[in-house]
């Protein structure tokens, strides 16, 4: 699985933050709701065990910072960091919430809109790329 961050990361590059001096994941700074929804939808095409997608929400102020997926073992998976423990979303400042039941409305909601563009953060991005990566990833793991 972090061979697919991997090469998701190769394809939509890194923001470097000015300010703290960190690059993040381009995936992680605006379509992340768009390869969790990929990513389950691919995932539940091949495997009987579910995963579920969850959102890390800012409580100060409500906000969605991101969208991510939960796997059947309760780790947490992205497609730019990868396979990561959830305690470090646990914290005050705030809150992951799992989707219990998959709900593309809800999640429409979370993502303010999975049908839009990310001109400011990504200029190529493709979901066709990335779902054909997920896809060949996936396959992988299918066929193991």
């Amino acid at each position: 699985m972090n061979q697919l961050s991997q090469s998701i990361n190769k394809l939509c590059g890194f923001r470097h933050i000015q300010a703290s001096g960190v690059s993040v994941p381009l995936i992680n700074a605006g379509p992340c709701a768009i390869f969790a929804n990929q990513f389950y939808r691919l995932w539940d095409l091949r495997f009987s065990n579910k995963i579920k997608i969850a959102v890390v929400i800012t409580k100060q102020p409500i906000e969605t910072n991101h969208v991510l997926i939960k796997l059947p073992n309760s780790d947490l998976f992205d497609g730019g960091n990868g396979v990561h423990d959830l305690n470090i979303y646990k914290g005050n400042s705030v809150e992951l919430v799992v989707m219990e039941k998959y709900d593309l409305e809800v999640l429409d909601k979370y993502a303010w809109g999975l049908i839009r563009t990310y001109p400011n953060i990504i200029n190529d991005f493709s979901i066709s790329k990335i779902s054909a990566l997920i896809a060949r990833y996936l396959d992988d793991i299918y066929r193991a």
